[in-house]
């Protein structure tokens, strides 16, 4: 068997950010093709490489990652150092490895959506303020005359977003990460947002898009309820918000292909 790889090593950059697993080629082969197998195995382990740097940060993990690389350069040695190279072998030893990995992303995983639940928490508490200040409001138990009834309409249908908001992120972030595999590793958010600034994003989306229905720019289906009604009744809110969490990249496109006026829909059949 020839050998065409004389060191398998990691090459690290200096804050470890960037930990490749290099292939040093033998010079006695180094103009020589790699055979199929040992080129597969090449390129398995540079995808799993990826993985680990994607899915396991170098300072908060760096116990985890360091393990691992280990473990991933173990296999790539045996499946691809020396003159003994065993690619089925090594191909088995990294296929454990990454398993391993997706084990300790699962963790991660925890962690991320136990922000996305804090900030849920956060959000709906804020919105059920608003509503009983308000509920004060029109009682007369807090004197605020200068409030119109437009404004106060307004100001309990972006309470009520705020519910749906909270619930409509909540239950997208469990179904997108209730299992996790290698296409979701450093990539809990679709667009790399924290959970706060996914919230902060989602209630922009929910404020313009409650503008746009307002002024019937656009007309929104949710089966058979039009949430332009939300500003004759406020509690629709909720659904304006549990839309922008669920249905974000639908209600998006909605600004991003500047829909013409009262011809638009989403999520209406």
């Amino acid at each position: 068997m020839d050998r065409f790889f004389d060191q398998v090593l990691i090459e690290g950059s200096a804050d470890h950010s960037l930990d490749l697993i290099a292939f040093f080629r033998d010079p006695a082969t180094g103009g020589t093709s790699l055979p199929e197998p040992l080129s597969k195995f090449v390129a398995e382990v540079e995808r799993v490489n990826l993985l680990i740097i994607d899915g396991l940060d170098a300072d908060r993990d760096r116990e985890r990652r360091q393990e691992i690389l280990k473990l991933a350069l173990g296999a790539a040695r045996v499946g691809a150092q020396g003159d003994h190279y065993n690619t089925a072998l090594g191909t088995q030893q990294l296929a454990l490895v990454e398993k391993l990995l997706l084990r300790r992303v699962a963790e991660s995983r925890k962690g991320f959506l136990g922000l996305i639940y804090r900030w849920a928490a956060i959000w709906a508490l804020s919105g059920l303020l608003l509503l009983s200040l308000l509920g004060l409001v029109s009682e007369g138990v807090i004197p605020l005359s200068t409030i119109t009834p437009t404004a106060h309409s307004t100001l309990a249908a972006f309470a009520y977003s705020m519910l749906g908001i909270a619930l409509g992120v909540s239950i997208t972030s469990v179904i997108r990460l209730r299992q996790v595999t290698p296409e979701l590793i450093g990539k809990f958010d679709p667009y790399d947002f924290s959970p706060s600034n996914r919230f902060f994003y989602v209630t922009l989306l929910a404020i313009g898009i409650f503008v746009l229905l307002y002024f019937d720019v656009v007309q929104i289906g949710l089966g058979s309820v039009l949430l332009n009604q939300v500003r004759d009744f406020p509690a629709m809110g909720t659904l304006v918000g549990l839309a922008a969490g669920a249905s974000e990249p639908v209600l998006a496109s909605i600004f991003e292909k500047g829909s013409s006026p009262t011809t638009s829909s989403a999520g209406k059949e």
